[in-house]
């Protein structure tokens, strides 16, 4: 039985080790964010998008144009299935 227990001891000693790893290993990650986020010039942190990019760095003028509603950028999972519910109503209308 002390066997057993030393041994359980030795695992909680390496547990909370790999834990305040872990824990340092964020910190100086949010860290090292936070230092380059300040380190971004005013005009970095202006651009949010695509045209953002375009408007600043080239000579081609950026319009803007009417679109459909239905017309979603397909990032995540969710919009995804966005996409096929719209897709199906369509096919279901014609």
């Amino acid at each position: 039985p002390y066997f057993d227990e030393i041994e359980e001891s030795w695992e909680q000693v390496i547990n909370r080790a790999l834990q305040q790893s872990e824990e340092e290993s964020s910190r100086e990650q949010k860290r090292a964010e936070s230092e380059a986020e300040s380190n971004r010039s005013e005009e970095e942190k202006n651009i949010t998008d695509d045209a953002s990019v375009v408007e600043r760095y080239t000579d081609h003028p950026v319009y803007l144009a009417q679109g459909e509603a239905t017309n979603r950028k397909v990032t995540l999972a969710d919009d995804l299935e966005f996409v096929k519910y719209i897709l199906h109503m369509r096919k279901d209308g014609d």
